[in-house]
């Protein structure tokens, strides 16, 4: 009915629904407006790769002046949007003169196998923008602003935590605290430790550098045994595999035994002597909190350890709950074969991150069709469960075997 009214020939209507229901929504319009009253519908669709051109600008030009009805999704809606900012963002920037350096995400590093396999999806191609295509883009922005716009599902489309669009802009930087003095990955080292000691409790095996050390072992058992008391409490739950219900129980059971598990690996790395109770007070508590012991350690360590501390706080207040709480293959999970085949196919551009790194699901073995994590530690966190609940795809096998090969050819001796 809406549609009905609001079509007259002089406001451009647009019907938006989520992408589930696009098929739906059209053929209800193309069924109702084929009859008695006739009116053409159309389908808007709209991505990164698609150049804004006249043809583009006059198809709507026609579709209002013929009372049409435009039916879309919210990714194609913000996608030319998106593109639109991307254009007047890189104009601004040949105007003031300023240049991005053209040392891309993997400048600073020795190439893998698998970072040059993918290293084409990874950086981000230089944008060209084309006066006539900013001209068109501003006038079918003027289409949409004198428009209507119908929302199904409004509490969805809208939802901030629910887009389903990644669109990365500019180059691609390594995130701070890779690679350090200290060593090569530490960011992703400190998280595997910390996880290691949920697996241990199931498997009672350990995959770090610990299996010598009485006192690793005793923690070990120690959080074991505390989580086999978080099940019988209903505070974890041990299927599909163990999760967190209790934030309480976490805080004031768990988190002290993970960061007595957590100073092992500082002191594994050369931390400089400070009283373990500083350290660990600062891991539970934070500079704030304890004075004292911010003041004992800002004088006895140099950057990349306080980095290291401040990271050990972090994962231990905020990130490790979080990621340990979310269900493998529900909340969170990797792409499987045939889930990377549909991916190639609505989206030849797939990012590197979506091809290797853990993504958000949005129900039992379904994925998300383009969202990421953004936050890079819940990006670590929640990969590193997924490779250890799910195994290695053959894809992944393949690339190992290869780089470890390749190693293997240039190796002296």
């Amino acid at each position: 009915m809406l549609a009905l009214m609001l079509a007259d020939g002089k406001s451009l209507v647009t019907q938006v629904v989520p992408h589930a229901l696009l098929e739906f929504s059209r053929g209800v319009m193309r069924e109702k407006f084929a009859a008695v009253i006739r009116k053409p519908v159309f389908t808007f669709h709209f991505d990164r790769g698609t150049t804004v051109s006249r043809d583009l600008y006059m198809k709507l030009v026609k579709a209002m002046e013929s009372k049409a009805v435009i039916c879309a999704t919210p990714t194609s809606i913000k996608s030319f949007m998106l593109k639109f900012v991307e254009m007047m963002r890189h104009l601004e920037k040949a105007k003031s003169g300023r240049r991005e350096k053209k040392s891309g995400f993997f400048s600073s590093f020795t190439l893998s196998t698998m970072a040059r396999r993918f290293r084409e999806q990874s950086v981000i191609k230089e944008l060209t923008v084309n006066p006539e295509e900013t001209y068109y883009c501003t006038e079918i922005l003027k289409l949409f602003r004198s428009g209507v716009l119908l929302l199904d599902e409004v509490d969805l489309i809208l939802h901030p935590l629910k887009s389903e669009l990644n669109w990365p802009i500019g180059q691609k930087n390594p995130i701070d605290f890779s690679r350090t003095k200290i060593g090569v990955g530490v960011r992703w080292d400190m998280q595997w430790h910390l996880l290691d000691a949920f697996f241990y409790a199931t498997t009672k095996k350990m995959s770090v550098a610990f299996k010598d050390s009485r006192e690793a072992i005793h923690i070990l058992d120690s959080i074991a045994n505390l989580l086999r008391k978080g099940v019988a409490g209903n505070q974890l739950q041990h299927t599909p595999h163990l999760v967190l219900l209790d934030r309480k129980f976490y805080r004031r059971e768990l988190k002290p035994l993970l960061a007595r598990w957590m100073l092992l690996y500082l002191r594994q790395k050369r931390l400089p002597t400070v009283d373990d109770r500083h350290l660990i007070s600062y891991m539970m508590l934070g500079p704030a909190k304890d004075k004292q012991a911010a003041a004992a350690i800002s004088v006895a360590l140099a950057d990349d350890y306080m980095k290291m501390l401040n990271l050990s706080h972090d994962l231990l207040g905020n990130f490790l709950p979080h990621v340990v709480s979310k269900i493998n293959r529900v909340s969170f999970g990797l792409l499987t074969k045939s889930d990377l085949k549909l991916s190639e196919e609505s989206n030849p551009n797939i990012s590197l991150t979506r091809r290797l790194c853990a993504i958000p699901f949005v129900g039992k073995d379904v994925p998300s069709r383009a969202s990421q994590f953004s936050h890079p530690d819940i990006v670590i966190g929640l990969t590193i469960m997924a490779y250890r609940y799910e195994g290695m795809r053959f894809s992944d096998f393949v690339a190992c075997l290869t780089e470890m090969r390749e190693r293997m050819d240039f190796e002296v001796g």
